[in-house]
């Protein structure tokens, strides 16, 4: 049993994610998604990429639905075998749904085997073809293990040393692997050994409630209501697999109208067209407001 102390497993997939919100737009019509909180400025720094890569992966891979029925996304949700369940929309609420599915073959079949800690007996995989694995050293401290796929994805596993946010996790990755790229340092190995694994999670993706969606047409704008995500990962001595569902609720909002008040000191100035310098300048102060008669 574990302990109040003992560390969790945590997943990050953000491609069903995008999906969902590529579904949300689309279904819309003519909008756009502003982020609001810092969290969603993170996040829509991997966006535009993401959304080109969605294009590397097949129609049975990735997958979205949006609908003003929520019985038809969770019979979508059920048909893919995800337990997500939303609650029925009202008249100013849809729901998008994006769905992620990959498995891949390692190049090489390996062997399962055991090992022990802490009085517990626990499967794990062991890959000894040269063909089918490469070490590397890279910034990181720990060696990087790269496996080679069926269908020419890869695989990388190495050791953790510190915890990161789920977003920050990804940079982390994509920063080791480029530097796999640019300096394929490898190191000699027999064989690598790492744990099976099969993960249920539920990814806390909260922080995309009130994510606008600005539409071109008047009084059609929408924001993100409620947020879920469940993923499935599994991996021994044959390959892994990935299933990830992500659901979002939208509900119409009232475009906040801004106003700009300038109540203090200013500067004021006028310029012509095709002069550089303005013909009248101003620090304006309180003693220069117009009272009221």
């Amino acid at each position: 049993m574990l302990s109040m102390n003992t560390p969790t497993t945590k997943t990050v997939t953000l491609h069903p994610i995008v999906k969902a919100l590529l579904t949300a737009r689309d279904f819309i019509d003519e909008a756009t998604w502003k982020p609001q909180t810092d969290k969603q400025k993170q996040f829509f720094m991997f966006y535009s990429a993401l959304v080109k890569e969605l294009k590397n992966f097949s129609n049975e891979e990735i997958k979205g639905l949006a609908s003003k029925d929520a019985k038809v996304l969770n019979a979508f949700l059920k048909e893919n075998n995800f337990d997500l369940k939303l609650d029925d929309f009202n008249s100013e609420e849809f729901g998008s749904v994006g769905i992620l599915k990959a498995a891949v073959s390692w190049l090489t079949k390996g062997k399962k085997v055991l090992r022990t800690y802490d009085e517990l007996n626990y499967e794990f995989a062991c890959l000894s073809d040269a063909n089918t694995f490469q070490v590397f050293d890279t910034f990181y401290e720990y060696p990087v293990i790269r496996i080679k796929t069926v269908n020419e994805d890869e695989v990388f596993i190495c050791k953790a040393n510190e915890s990161f946010s789920e977003l920050d996790l990804l940079s982390h990755a994509s920063k080791i692997q480029q530097d796999i790229s640019q300096n394929n340092v490898q190191q000699k190995y027999e064989s690598v050994t790492f744990p099976c694994l099969k993960i249920k999670d539920e990814p806390d993706i909260s922080w995309l409630k009130g994510l606008l969606l600005e539409s071109n047409k008047p009084n059609n704008d929408y924001l993100i209501s409620s947020a879920k995500q469940q993923t499935k990962f599994e991996m021994d001595e044959n390959g892994a697999k990935v299933e990830s569902a992500a659901a979002v609720v939208m509900v119409r909002s009232c475009r906040v109208l801004k106003h700009l008040v300038i109540d203090d000191s200013a500067h004021v100035w006028i310029s012509r067209k095709n002069c550089d310098v303005p013909y009248f300048a101003a620090r304006v102060e309180k003693d220069s407001w117009v009272k009221a008669q």
